[in-house]
């Protein structure tokens, strides 16, 4: 099967002159990467070989990357994309570069059919399935523009569209927007409000029994993981770069049943965000208690043993003593690999956990929040839109504003422990952020 690794990489310029070919290592610039790209992704093929023609367009769109590390984790989406394209084509026993005279005999259009029915099958996600298929095409342009494939060789079909644009003072122009006939739309069928990541949340009762079954059935560093999705909210990509620290520092909250965790690249120790965003997340005193008495186990420590000094404090580390390494912003291999085991698991008891995903922990704490806030009619829903964007470090309101809406739309009837209510707003915030 096509895989992933990555390399380090550092960016040089070629020049060519009478006296020869001269490489140079690129010096750093304001306007690019702030700090060395560490994680290049590098695509291979089941066989060993190098997909050479996908890792120098990788390689082009991280040399045109600018702005902040942000920048990289779209870059590494997209090669993960441009891995999934390469395992349906050895699938298929296709080529990449071959084409034949049918469509279906062409591997875009094929690809395009494959995710079709994959989103028809509720399978893969719709916003996925857009934009897997934009990896590809944008991939095949760049390609194009390269003159990396024969000539004549047709990836898709190139469309243009005349739009017309009215500006603020009131001037109207006209542009021509570039698509294909390949392009998946993100169509959602039906109605009701889309959470983040299109992904729903589920009840407490399930939520109870997801992680009663993961301390049965899936290893400790899972079970726990899950667990803080559920109970703090918190993104994949922060769960595992939690630090020992980040716990021993925690901050007291509104009730003596509740902690803060401080998170973002302003926290003490630094722990990883989406966006970059600096804050706190709220997390049970009793479940915090659980995790430093997991981070002083002998089983932690075994890990710990075989790690280098610098990542030692990470709560959770690998059998080999390494970070849990996430592939994209909120996803990693090997926690998708311990969720389908926990599936398998799930589905010999008969629970069906077959559209259950983790970033769903996310929005099922989110929605409790939502449900406990508007049960409260001593806060009013612009509290409780603060409330809400406070602890799951939202950028603006308008995703915060989604689950409230969701409540609203779906009558969502969620059991409510009265602890939960009791420590998550026992005071009234003071101030919506």
């Amino acid at each position: 099967m096509a895989r992933i690794t990555f390399a380090k990489f550092t960016a040089h310029d070629v020049f060519v002159s009478d006296s020869g070919v001269a490489i140079e290592r690129r010096p750093p610039r304001a306007d690019v990467l702030r700090r060395p790209v560490l994680e290049v992704p590098v695509l291979w093929w089941s066989n060993g070989q190098l997909w050479d023609c996908a890792n120098l367009y990788i390689s082009h769109r991280i040399d045109s990357v600018v702005g902040d590390e942000l920048d990289l984790v779209t870059v590494k989406r997209e090669a993960d994309h441009l891995r999934a394209f390469a395992v349906f084509l050895e699938e298929r026993g296709l080529r990449w570069h071959a084409f034949g005279a049918e469509k279906d005999q062409k591997p875009t259009y094929a690809f395009r059919g494959h995710l079709l029915r994959k989103r028809r099958e509720k399978k893969l996600a719709p916003s996925t399935a857009t934009a897997r298929m934009g990896a590809v095409i944008r991939f095949y342009r760049w390609v194009l523009s390269q003159g990396l494939i024969t000539q004549g060789v047709a990836p898709f079909e190139q469309r243009e569209h005349l739009i017309h644009v009215t500006d603020q003072v009131g001037f109207s122009r006209s542009m021509t927007v570039a698509s294909t006939n390949l392009s998946i739309s993100n169509r959602q069928r039906g109605r009701g409000v889309r959470l983040e990541g299109g992904l729903k949340p589920v009840s407490l009762e399930m939520r109870n029994a997801i992680m009663a079954l993961a301390r049965e059935v899936a290893t400790p560093e899972f079970a726990l993981q899950l667990a803080l999705g559920f109970l703090t909210g918190a993104r994949l990509q922060t769960i595992l770069d939690l630090k020992v620290q980040t716990l021993r520092l925690a901050l007291p909250a509104e009730t003596p049943e509740a902690r803060y965790l401080s998170v973002g690249p302003g926290a003490t120790p630094p722990v990883d965000t989406k966006f970059g965003i600096t804050g706190r997340i709220i997390i049970p005193t009793a479940f915090l208690n659980e995790l430093l008495e997991y981070a002083t186990s002998e089983l932690r420590m075994s890990r710990v043993s075989k790690a280098s000094p610098e990542q030692k404090d990470l709560l959770f580390l690998n059998r080999f003593g390494r970070p849990y390494e996430p592939v994209r912003a909120d996803r990693s291999r090997s926690i998708n690999k311990d969720m389908a085991r926990l599936r398998n698991s799930a589905n010999l008891q008969g629970i069906d956990l077959s559209g259950f995903y983790f970033h769903c922990t996310r929005s099922t704490f989110a929605t409790l929040v939502a449900t406990v806030g508007l049960s409260r009619r001593d806060i009013p829903p612009i509290a409780v839109i603060g409330r809400i964007k406070e602890l799951l470090l939202h950028r603006s309101e308008t995703d915060s504003q989604r689950y409230i809406d969701y409540v609203h739309e779906s009558n969502a009837q969620i059991a409510i422990e009265q602890e939960f209510s009791d420590w998550l707003f026992t005071k009234r915030p003071t101030q919506t952020q």
